[in-house]
């Protein structure tokens, strides 16, 4: 079994997003839980099938990754004219995991950062609905 960071694509209005930062650089979650449960008085329960499809999606780049400048064009052009929104593709290409919205768009700037060493800068996505498979990393 193999794992390489450098095999985990991500690309953002069809662009390749690159220069990921040391450690965690993504993290993919369902933005809700996929049920509610319900325990009645006399505790019954019960449970409540929630519909979210939509993804909220963390990418940790580089503060040297010129795909900073790239995600703070699309983020300042959605501000102006609400067309800085696209696809969002996340795959592991030696895994059989895979995040893809048709839609996704970032909920604000990446905080800055100064220090005497290189730090990261979070990018946060929501998405519309979206198709999410944690496949995980287990191919021989």
């Amino acid at each position: 079994m193999d794992y390489d960071p450098k095999a985990v694509v991500m690309t953002f209005c069809e662009i390749p997003l690159t220069g990921y930062a040391k450690g965690t650089f993504v993290k993919v979650e369902e933005a809700e839980d996929g049920f509610k449960k319900h325990v009645g008085a006399d505790g019954e329960v019960s449970r409540t099938k929630l519909n979210d499809e939509t993804l909220v999606v963390t990418i940790n780049l580089s503060q040297t990754s010129k795909s900073n400048k790239f995600l703070s064009a699309k983020y300042a052009l959605d501000r102006k004219t609400s067309k800085g929104k696209g696809p969002l593709l996340i795959k592991d290409l030696l895994g059989e995991t895979v995040a893809f919205a048709p839609v996704a768009w970032l909920r604000k700037k990446a905080s800055f950062e100064g220090s005497d060493d290189i730090t990261s800068k979070e990018w946060i996505f929501d998405t519309g609905r979206a198709t999410y498979v944690n496949g995980g990393n287990n191919l021989v």
